[in-house]
């Protein structure tokens, strides 16, 4: 480590690694996990050499570079934090910020209506819609594309799905539009690529869409006029075995019959890393904002991700999303992504459902909220806000 990150001088730090485009390195080192600590103040709070870390647990105060500092954690009840005086991008326009833990989402949505409190952070998508569809005085939904997304992926080597009509004609069985405004009540947007929107390199490419008499046409053309018998595996929440039973009915209609199986989730992503699925309906969250953490796993079977999981082995696809990587010039960048894009929701066995949204309740004197959200669960910057 001392080889690979020196100190230049008082203000300036050399990190060395191997070729990478340069924005997957800062979007790395942007994380939570790429914190700037006051060696001297956590050293001194060391506790059987474990590097300060009990004590950065519970507080921070003098010992964190951030716009915040943590003046008290207490598990299950709140957590205190008070602008860094010393931040180098200046104080935060809001001083302090309480945090309260409130189980509940009922007791979230009532407590930021009465104007007990300025952030529901968790609500429900029963509560959301409510306001969405009703707004109420003093208080606003506030919803950001959401860093995951949600997909089907097919064994590319188990039966049929070893026929790339039989792979397109499962694209165009779902309806896609039921699954969002229905089980998600809206609260998701039509994105069929593995890019997120907002992300370095996307394009918005949605050529699918729900066509019975297409799909009929490719399976027969494929050999399957009568469909086939798949297995749909995925976990027990209730959205997704909401999907599972949509997509199931979506399957019937072009001769498909679908048994849905759920597991819970440690068992079904176990049996997906032995590539043990016919389909499997799940999601990925984002590890760090650029497109090389989407491009990867979905397209690069070589990490052994979920290009690997599917059995989708295609070394095209792989070379792409490795030159992708590696390249420091931008526009040319930009180019490789487009054509992985365009390549792989041609290709792959992949089927985007839809990136979520993510959404609060607050009250309606809270600004840049919306702007604060953005990225969110990667990051959440809580200097973007201030109060009327």
């Amino acid at each position: 480590m001392q080889e690979t990150i020196t100190k230049k001088d008082d203000r300036t730090v050399v990190l060395k690694t191997k070729p990478l485009a340069p924005n997957i390195i800062l979007s790395i080192l942007g994380g939570a996990w790429g914190g700037i600590v006051n060696k001297k103040v956590v050293m001194a709070n060391e506790v059987n050499g474990d590097l300060g870390e009990a004590y950065l647990l519970d507080k921070s105060v003098g010992a964190g570079a951030g716009p915040y500092e943590i003046v008290e954690w207490k598990r299950n009840d709140h957590v205190l934090l008070r602008a860094n005086q010393y931040f180098w991008a200046g104080v935060p326009a809001i001083k302090q910020i309480f945090i309260k833990d409130v189980p509940e989402s009922t007791t979230q949505f009532l407590l930021v209506q009465k104007g007990d409190v300025d952030v529901a952070w968790r609500v429900t998508t029963e509560q959301a819609a409510q306001l969405r569809d009703s707004p109420q005085e003093g208080v606003k939904l506030i919803a950001v594309p959401s860093q995951s997304n949600e997909y089907i992926a097919m064994n590319a080597q188990w039966g049929p799905f070893k026929d790339e009509r039989v792979v397109k004609a499962v694209k165009y069985a779902i309806d896609y539009d039921a699954i969002i405004n229905s089980v998600l009540r809206g609260f998701a947007v039509l994105n069929q690529n593995f890019i997120p929107i907002g992300y370095f390199g996307y394009i918005e490419m949605n050529p699918y869409k729900k066509d019975v008499a297409k799909a009929k046409q490719l399976l027969k053309d494929a050999g399957y006029p009568d469909g086939f018998e798949v297995e749909i595996l995925t976990n027990p929440t209730q959205i997704r075995m909401d999907e599972a039973v949509l997509v199931q009915s979506n399957f019937a209609e072009v001769g498909i019959k679908a048994t849905v199986t759920t597991m819970p989730a440690s068992e079904m992503y176990a049996k997906f890393r032995q590539q043990g699925h016919q389909i499997i309906l799940a999601g990925w969250g984002i590890d760090y904002p650029d497109p090389d953490a989407l491009a990867k796993p979905f397209a690069n079977y070589r990490v052994k991700q979920l290009a690997w999981r599917t059995m989708w082995y295609d070394d095209h696809a792989a070379d792409l999303a490795e030159k992708a990587g590696l390249e420091l010039n931008e526009e040319r960048r930009l180019e490789l992504y487009k054509e992985l894009q365009e390549y792989w929701i041609e290709k792959s066995p992949f089927v985007m459902l839809y990136q979520p949204l993510d959404f609060w309740v607050i009250r309606d004197n809270v600004l840049g909220f919306e702007d604060a959200a953005a990225g969110y669960s990667i990051t959440f910057d809580f200097t973007k806000i201030s109060k009327k």
